[in-house]
Order: structure tokens, then C-alpha cells, then sequence
């Protein structure tokens, strides 16, 4: 309570007199703080003191001092894509780092680019020079910053590992307020407590990316099933092959109109409903694709189909070429009729997990028949990775090699707090299954977790690196509060582990700062 009423002051004495770090003002304007109040998920708002927007590492360093010395918790926001407010401080100073936002440097094989760029953004400058980062996630308007701190996975997974893996170094702000130059061999426990790290140690202002060579068109296949097994056996054929550079997968509802909408109408003939056979267990509600990259140069030296799907099942295939660009790109779309027909402001408690495969030829099937469209209303994803290409400690993994990504990318509809009460509810108890089956969570989830949570999500003894490595760079556990990570009575003294039990995720009350 002194804590809150020391903050609700200190708001009312900056509205009344304004503060601003050297050249740069703390905006604590109605719009700047509600704008700062929101994200993606449109599930959770909670208030700032105020918003910076920083022009200059040195910029960064001076609002991190200042939260030091007035004790005002602080949160980096990029494109404000998660879904759970993980980006917003209640109370305290949100730091916009959309102006830290230029590609500094193109190398012949890596780049150095401002933490407030967008992939896509990256992309464009290195196109040009026929490079390209090896990874992309689907929507590539997200900014670096943001995904270098939780993970970003992509089709390329299968054979580059997520974006974390494809750093070299990083330029980080501490809690101490010093800017700090790290990399594998360069202060490397800071480097990999920032990779991930879901903005706990600093904020994060440059990154320097690895770059290959890019190729400049795709081969863009896609495959239809209607049997859930045949599907995730030639998902990760695809995957330990070498004969695509990309592959994911999707659970469709089995209606032609809903297989055309999310194929591009790829399978024109194709007759629908499919059904399975008697004797699978497969829910016949559900059909799934999957979606293959092969990248080329030359007509020449594209694949033919016949390789493409060689080994594989499908009972129906298709493919288009199109500019490598272009398959980055292929959600511009999509956005703009989200956009314009509403549905990109609805709330979306998104759930995304990954289980090992073994486990998944009875989890996913089962997930599925749990849920409708209208549980849904968006994008299901059941994506193949190889553990063996994720190498960083802040992504965990389940116990064997082949693992799936299974993401209900859920839309609330309608958007009332009872029916996204309900989705969350459902996200609870689905994580809870996922790690009764020796899954792990992504923490991109709208799952709200505390320190005793995170302490299962990473495993006890990187949890108790991890709060090593926040004792000795944000003691005063200032930054990105809303992930809710660490206790503060750990960080400021105690013991380096939080937990005597085992406990899973644990939901908080709608009315608290975690949600």
C-alpha cells in the first residue's frame, strides 16, 4: 500500500509539473498513456504514469537511472504484439523504442539493426544485397526487440532453429544504467538471460543478426489431409529432409468454404466434407494442411512436384511460385481485411504450446475435439521442430528431439469480458495438460503466470541462474512488471529459488496487474 500510494503521487505531481529526462519528455497525455495501455490481445489495460520515446541509447539510459533513483517500474514496447499486457507497467513508464529503429549496418554475413526496427524492415534493407535473416515468423511487422525477448519461431524453425539462435550480440541497457555490449563470448550469462528473457535483465537497444544468402523465389506448397496421423508423420518427413527450407502445418474446420478461405482456394475439386476412416481416431470435424517452402533462383532450378512430395501422403496438393518477398509478406493481406472488417482490435487470448511427438498423436487429436470454430475464430498452427537446431537455455523444450508447436490463435467473439473470461479459462486448463504430458508453454501465451510457474516453465536450475543474472543486473526489479518472473523478496535477499513444490501455472484474479 505505501508502494501504490507513493506511485499515485508521484503521477499527480507529473501531470501537474511535467518531468522530462534531458531532451526527452515523459508524455502523461490521456491518449499517449491509454495507447500505452493496450496491445494485440486487447485483454489487458493498465494505465503508465506516463510514455518516453526514446531517440538515443543514451536516451534509454537516462530514463532507466531515473526509474532507478524514484523507484517507477518501466516496460520497452515495440509493435505491442503479445497478447497479454506483457509490455505495460501499471503506474509506471512505458519506453516507446519505436524511434530506436534503423538497420545501422548490412555485413556480408550478419547486420546490426536498433531494437525498434521491424523484421520486415530488416528484410528490406538486406534484400537488396541478396541476404536475408534466416527466420521469420508469420506476421514479420513485429519488432526485434520484442521477439528477441520471448523467442520467434517460424517455418524455417525445422532448419535454423527460432530468432533467438541467429544472434551474435546484443547492446543491452541494464538496470544499473549502463549500456553493455554482449555475445556468446562476451559477458555470454547476460547474453543468454536476455535471449528470451522476457525483458527481465535490461532493455535490449541493438541486436546483431546473422544473415545467409537469400534466394529469390518460392515454390509454395500446399498439402491436404484428412487424417491427423498420416499428417504429422509427413510433417516431420518434411522437417528432417532436405528438400524444403520451410514447413507448418494447419488444423482446418472440414467444410470447403473454411479449407478455401485458409488454403487460398487451393484444392478448387477437392469434394467436402472428408471423412476419415472408421477405424481412425481422428475427429472428422477437422482437416489439416500443410504448408512447404522450397526457395529457388532460376525456373531451372526449381523442384519439380514429384520431388516435392515424394515420401509423402497427401490426398490432395497444390503449389504456386511467387518472389521470396512476396511469401515473407503473405499476411499484408490478411491484415488489411482484418483491419477494415474489425476483427484485428477483437481480443485475442491466444495459447500456444509444444509437445513432443509421441505425445502429440493423442494430445493434439484430443485438444481438437475439445474445441470448435467458435472456440476459436482464428488460426490453428501445428508446427514440426527439431530440438537439435534450438540451442538457446530460455526456450525449454519437451525431452525428445521431434516436438509441435500447437497454437490456438483463439479470437473472442463476441468480445465480452464473460466470453474472454471463458477463453482464458480454457487456455488454463489446456497448459495445465500440456504439462501432465511433459509439454512446455511458449511464453508468448495470454496465460498469466507467477514466479512459481516460471520456475516450472524454465526448470529449477535455470530459474535460479536466471535470478542470479536479475539480482546482479535489475535488483530493483524495475523492468517489464507485468511478466510477474521473480518475487521481489527474491531478488532484494531470500534464497536463489522461489518455490518448494513442483506447482504448474497458476491463474491470477481479473482484477490484478499480472493479467
Amino acid at each position: 500500500l505505501p508502494m501504490l500510494a507513493s506511485r499515485a503521487f508521484l503521477f499527480v505531481l507529473l501531470v501537474i509539473v511535467g518531468v522530462s529526462f534531458a531532451a526527452i519528455q515523459l508524455d502523461t497525455s490521456n491518449s499517449a498513456r491509454q495507447n500505452a495501455a493496450d496491445d494485440y490481445g486487447h485483454i489487458v489495460s493498465l494505465l503508465p504514469v506516463g510514455v518516453v520515446s526514446p531517440s538515443s541509447v543514451q536516451e534509454v539510459v537516462e530514463i532507466v537511472n531515473y526509474a532507478n533513483s524514484n523507484g517507477i517500474e518501466i516496460a520497452a514496447v515495440g509493435a505491442a504484439h503479445s497478447t497479454k499486457g506483457t509490455a505495460q507497467a501499471l503506474n509506471g513508464i512505458v519506453v516507446n523504442m519505436t524511434n530506436l529503429n534503423q538497420v545501422l549496418s548490412v555485413g556480408s554475413d550478419s547486420a546490426w539493426v536498433e531494437a525498434g526496427a521491424t523484421w520486415r524492415s530488416l528484410v528490406e534493407a538486406t534484400l537488396p544485397l541478396g541476404l536475408t535473416p534466416p527466420v521469420f515468423t508469420d506476421y514479420i511487422k513485429l519488432s526485434i526487440g520484442g521477439t528477441l525477448a520471448v523467442g520467434g519461431v517460424g517455418s524455417q524453425t525445422p532448419n535454423h532453429g527460432i530468432q533467438l539462435d541467429n544472434v551474435e550480440a546484443l547492446e543491452v541497457v541494464t538496470g544499473k544504467g549502463k549500456i553493455v555490449e554482449c555475445s556468446p563470448t562476451k559477458k555470454s550469462k547476460l547474453f543468454y538471460a536476455v535471449l528470451g528473457g522476457l525483458g527481465q535483465f535490461g532493455i535490449v537497444t541493438k541486436a546483431k543478426i546473422s544473415l545467409i544468402p537469400a534466394k529469390q523465389n518460392v515454390r509454395y506448397v500446399k498439402l491436404l489431409y484428412s487424417d491427423y496421423t498420416q499428417f504429422a508423420d509427413d510433417l516431420f518427413v518434411m522437417a528432417n529432409g532436405d528438400t524444403y527450407e520451410g514447413v507448418q502445418g494447419f488444423a482446418i474446420e472440414n467444410t470447403a468454404t473454411a479449407v478455401s478461405i485458409f488454403s487460398g482456394n487451393a484444392f478448387p475439386d477437392q469434394d467436402f466434407p472428408l471423412n476419415d476412416d472408421d477405424d481412425d481416431n481422428t475427429d472428422d470435424y477437422w482437416v489439416y494442411m500443410i504448408e512447404g517452402t522450397a526457395y529457388f533462383n532460376d525456373a531451372s532450378e526449381a523442384k519439380p512436384l514429384s520431388e516435392l512430395t515424394q515420401g509423402l501422403q497427401p490426398i490432395n496438393v497444390d503449389f504456386t511460385d511467387i518472389s521470396y518477398f512476396a511469401y515473407l509478406t503473405r499476411l499484408d493481406p490478411v491484415e488489411a481485411i482484418q483491419i477494415q472488417f474489425g476483427s484485428w482490435f477483437l481480443p485475442h487470448p491466444k495459447i500456444d504450446v509444444i509437445v513432443g511427438r509421441a505425445a502429440s498423436y493423442d494430445f493434439i487429436p484430443s485438444e481438437l475435439a475439445m474445441n470448435t470454430v467458435a472456440d476459436v475464430n482464428g488460426v490453428i498452427l501445428i508446427c514440426p521442430y527439431l530440438a537439435s537446431t534450438i540451442n538457446v537455455p530460455n526456450f525449454p523444450l519437451p525431452e525428445e528431439d521431434e516436438v509441435l508447436l500447437f497454437a490456438l490463435l483463439r479470437a473472442a467473439v463476441p468480445s465480452t469480458e464473460t466470453e474472454i473470461d471463458r477463453l482464458l479459462a480454457l487456455n488454463t486448463a489446456m497448459y495445465d495438460r500440456t504439462l501432465a504430458v511433459g509439454g512446455v508453454g511458449y511464453a508468448i501465451d495470454s496465460v498469466p503466470l507467477n514466479p512459481e510457474s516460471w520456475e516450472v516453465h524454465f526448470g529449477a536450475d535455470r530459474y535460479a541462474e536466471l535470478l542470479k543474472q536479475k539480482k546482479k543486473y535489475d535488483r530493483n526489479n524495475i523492468f517489464a512488471p507485468t511478466q510477474n518472473v521473480f518475487h521481489d523478496s527474491d531478488i532484494q535477499g531470500g534464497s536463489s529459488s522461489t518455490s518448494t513444490s513442483t506447482s504448474t501455472s497458476t491463474s491470477t484474479s481479473s482484477s490484478s496487474s499480472e493479467q
